[in-house]
Order: structure tokens, then C-alpha cells, then sequence
């Protein structure tokens, strides 16, 4: 008998793709560099000079620290990309994702299998993924990680686990969050996680509430294990979590 419970059917739930890596070369990520710190000093001075009733030291001041925050931001970016960022990895076996989260504030992991709902969630994780530069995505082919379906209880596929700081915190256990159907909006996932602390909200929060979250009677809007940590493959200490 088949090990996983899955949705199928019109009721159903997904995944979809691998990453590929790009390198660049010394000189040109120098001037790209160089090139993006040209157009931030630009882009504060255009704002800057939209302001009325300032000071000149106070502009001076502001331009310093809006100069400062997005130079941050670019390099965080930069960093972010050096640590596969950006693209939902491929992880082969149970050894990579424990190198994949190491070091990572927010890391995102689909236990997946073939199947449509799979697919599906995946391709709303390379949208995420791309534009929630500061998470890193994975997925892992259940069937070829016993070792973390068991100690994480992974019963139904598609699951997410949420890992901060290399300590699994929330799942999202199937699709029922999303109204249980194949069909629903890259944003319902985006929110939950944001639910979770797994991405950064860079935006306001919604004017109104998803339809479901209403019903008293509809899906639970969270399927949700918390504070589940984790031991490399052999190890004896039940206690520790995915840091050595």
C-alpha cells in the first residue's frame, strides 16, 4: 500500500521545478555593483529634491541614511544570490538539505512527490521564490528522505516545512489553507508564510481577508506543528536542533 496520503482528484494539491545556478565573472560584478550604487545615490537624490522645508543638514543627513539602506539592501541581495537564493533548489538526498539550511534565517523546504498538487504548489514556489529574495526555497522528493518524513511526521504531500534559524517551526500540511483546490492565487501562499515569519513583508497588509478565513465552517486556514527540531541523519541526540 502507498505510504503517503495525497489529494487528488478536483480537491486536489501540486509542485514543479529545478534551479539552475549562474556565475558571474570579478569585473563585471564590479561594475554591476558600482553601476546600482550610481543609481540608489540617483534615485535618494530625485527624492530628496522633491521635499520641501528641509534643511540642508537634515538632507544631508537623510540622504546618508537612505543611501546606507538601500546599499545594505544590495548587498544582502548580492549575498542572498551567492547562497542560491532566488530559485527553488533541487535537493538530491536528506545530506543536502541539512547543508542547504545551515546558516539560513529563513528557509522554505517542499516535501513533495509526482503528482499534480505538487506541481502545482511549485509553481507558486518559484514565483515566491523569486521575488522573496531573502528565503531560500528547496524541495526534496519524500520518498527519498525517510529520515526527515519520520521525524517530522510527514503524513500528507504536499508539505512546506518553515526552518528559522535552522529550527523547523510551522508546516503547511496540504492545500486546504488555500480553499483545497488546484486553483488559488500565488498571493494565499505568500501570505500564509508571511503568517509564519518565513518572508518579509515588503507591502501593506490586504484590505479585507480571504474568503475562507470567514467561513466558521470552512478548511482551517492553518495546518500547523511548531517547534519540531531536528538531528542530522545519525545522529543519537534527540534534543538538538538542525545546527551541529
Amino acid at each position: 500500500p502507498d505510504r503517503w496520503r495525497e489529494i487528488e482528484g478536483g480537491s486536489g494539491r501540486g509542485r514543479a521545478c529545478a534551479c539552475v545556478g549562474m556565475s558571474r565573472g570579478k569585473v563585471g560584478m564590479e561594475h554591476a555593483v558600482m553601476a546600482a550604487a550610481q543609481a540608489m545615490e540617483r534615485v535618494v537624490d530625485e527624492q530628496l529634491a522633491s521635499m520641501e522645508d528641509v534643511g540642508d543638514d537634515d538632507l544631508k543627513r537623510i540622504r546618508m541614511e537612505r543611501v546606507r539602506t538601500m546599499k545594505k539592501k544590495k548587498e544582502d541581495e548580492k549575498k542572498w544570490r551567492e547562497r542560491e537564493h532566488g530559485v527553488v533548489q533541487d535537493l538530491p538526498d536528506e545530506k543536502a538539505f541539512f547543508d542547504a539550511l545551515k546558516g539560513e534565517e529563513r528557509f522554505v523546504c517542499h516535501f513533495y512527490r509526482e503528482n499534480r498538487p505538487c506541481k502545482v504548489l511549485d509553481m507558486h514556489l518559484q514565483k515566491l521564490a523569486s521575488k522573496h529574495m531573502e528565503t531560500k526555497f528547496a524541495r526534496i522528493d519524500a520518498e527519498k528522505s525517510p529520515f526527515l518524513t519520520q521525524r517530522l511526521n510527514i503524513w500528507m504531500l504536499p508539505t512546506l516545512a518553515v526552518v528559522l534559524d535552522e529550527k523547523a517551526t510551522d508546516y503547511v500540511v496540504g492545500l486546504d489553507a488555500f480553499g483545497g483546490g488546484l486553483e488559488f492565487p500565488t498571493e494565499a501562499l505568500e501570505d500564509r508564510l508571511l503568517s509564519s515569519q518565513a518572508l518579509l513583508d515588503s507591502a501593506p497588509p490586504p484590505t479585507a481577508p480571504p474568503a475562507h478565513a470567514s467561513d466558521p465552517d470552512g478548511p482551517s486556514t492553518r495546518a500547523v506543528r511548531t517547534g519540531r527540531a531536528l538531528v542530522a541523519v545519525g545522529s543519537d541526540d534527540e534534543s538538538s536542533d538542525f545546527s551541529s
